[in-house]
């Protein structure tokens, strides 16, 4: 009877805890967050400021959902609308001023001008105008490894381009001064058939 007395006192401890745990202001307020409930967890923090100020496990929680952003624009799997329509949602959260959230949202932006940079200078590349294409490839960030590599090949690309015009105005260069040559040359030739038909002349005379 004992045995099962203690089993019976230890089951009630135990869901005594949950259901404490369940109750916990700093439990709700990290569930209303995992679940992306803002506004939720909001109503929660003024309603229990003394037990959720400054609260570590609150702050990691936010932090959390802020990396969650940044993982899902770097993997491509959240376009940067989005990325900053969430990071804005966040921001609302009581205490998200302790968190990177500020920090990934000026990358998120840098990393996204980087892209569009990619974009231009593909566009000027496609326009032969190889020297503004030059131009935003090196503007793209060596840390957006998304782009940073391709904006390199393209950049190789370009110089190539600009070699060979360099090249092709050569060739053109070439081909007018040997055509002014071979013009030059006929006068020349002419002046001297002309001179020895007045030398022989000359001599019959």
């Amino acid at each position: 009877g004992s045995v099962v007395l203690a089993v019976i006192i230890a089951a009630v401890i135990v869901i005594c805890i949950l259901v404490s745990n369940a109750n916990n202001p700093v439990n709700k307020m990290i569930n209303a967050i995992n679940n992306g409930e803002y506004k939720t967890a909001n109503e929660l923090y003024y309603n229990n400021y003394n037990a959720l100020s400054d609260n570590k496990a609150v702050i990691d929680a936010i932090q959390a959902q802020v990396d969650a952003v940044k993982k899902a624009y770097d993997d491509g799997s959240m376009d940067y609308d989005t990325a900053m329509d969430k990071l804005d949602d966040i921001s609302d959260l009581p205490m998200s001023y302790e968190t990177s959230l500020s920090e990934v949202r000026s990358e998120i932006r840098e990393l996204e001008s980087s892209a569009d940079y990619l974009k231009q200078g593909d566009e000027y590349l496609k326009k032969k105008e190889y020297s503004n294409a030059i131009y935003y490839y090196d503007e793209v960030l060596e840390k957006d490894t998304a782009n940073y590599k391709k904006a390199q090949e393209q950049r190789a690309k370009a110089i190539d381009g600009i070699r060979q015009e360099y090249l092709d105005e050569a060739k053109e260069e070439f081909a007018i001064i040997v055509k002014r040559n071979e013009a030059v040359y006929e006068v020349l030739l002419e002046l001297l058939q002309f001179s020895k038909k007045e030398t022989v002349k000359t001599i019959a005379e």
